[in-house]
């Protein structure tokens, strides 16, 4: 608002304010890696396997990685080969062979599609991080914040699509 900023995208959790919010989705975290590191490292079956493995980690994750299956969920102590503040590092990292790297699915959706990654426990994701946008005014006090908020969301919702 300071700014003179209309709208706003924000990832994560939103701390409590006046400013008008939408939740427009998700950003899910996936575990990708090369065939060939897969090949070369053996067969990953289950979330605990990635503690002896070579992980490409955030720095916001550390060396914790939360993951939720279809029916359970699990905490897992890695020992990051690679810790980076910067997703698409931990991408490039993984098509570079360096390892396991939990990422937002969206960056890797086409790497996935062209099979230069392949999903590692493919029915494991992370809890998802809430995406939304702000105004300091709701969307239907302004004809063009509201075109703008519409077509942004669609956008969004597009883009953070895991299937």
């Amino acid at each position: 608002v300071r700014d003179g900023f209309d709208l706003a995208i924000r990832i994560g959790r939103l701390a409590e304010s006046n400013l008008k919010s939408r939740r427009v989705g998700d950003v899910v975290l996936v575990l990708v890696a090369t065939e060939g590191y897969l090949k070369e490292r053996g067969k990953i079956r289950k979330p605990s396997d990635l503690g002896s493995i070579d992980c490409l980690s955030n720095s916001a994750l550390s060396n914790v990685w939360k993951l939720k299956g279809q029916k359970e969920s699990a905490t897992i102590k890695i020992k990051p080969r690679l810790v980076s503040n910067q997703m698409s590092s931990l991408l490039s990292m993984a098509r570079a062979h360096a390892g396991v790297a939990l990422v937002p699915h969206y960056l890797c959706k086409k790497e996935i599609a062209d099979r230069n990654l392949v999903r590692v426990l493919p029915d494991w994701t992370s809890q998802g991080l809430p995406v939304s946008m702000l105004s300091p005014m709701g969307s239907s006090s302004s004809a063009r914040l509201k075109i703008a908020t519409e077509h942004l969301a669609k956008a969004l919702q597009r883009s953070l699509d895991t299937e």
